[in-house]
């Protein structure tokens, strides 16, 4: 992805009890060996089924992940997903 574009991922749950809370991490490419859950005061929509990254850049390189907890508590995290910024 090209620095300063736009980078989304988008979930969909399936079974589990609504309503589902929404937890986006990160982990960096070079230096992050564990992975950060983003602050959704920082960036609002890593607590919905929809993350978006505005005007990537360098840092933003790196995996991204979701945990999903529905109102029983059951927690899902998704496959992760790899930005590459150039």
């Amino acid at each position: 992805m090209a620095v300063g574009a736009d980078a989304t991922w988008t979930v969909e749950v399936q079974d589990g009890e609504t309503p589902y809370t929404y937890a986006w991490q990160f982990k960096a490419t070079t230096g992050g060996a564990d992975w950060v859950v983003i602050d959704a005061t920082v960036n609002p929509s890593a607590s919905t089924a929809s993350l978006i990254n505005h005007a990537v850049e360098a840092n933003s390189a790196g995996s991204y992940r979701v945990v999903v907890t529905d109102a029983a508590s059951n927690k899902i995290t998704s496959v992760e997903s790899v930005l590459t910024v150039a």
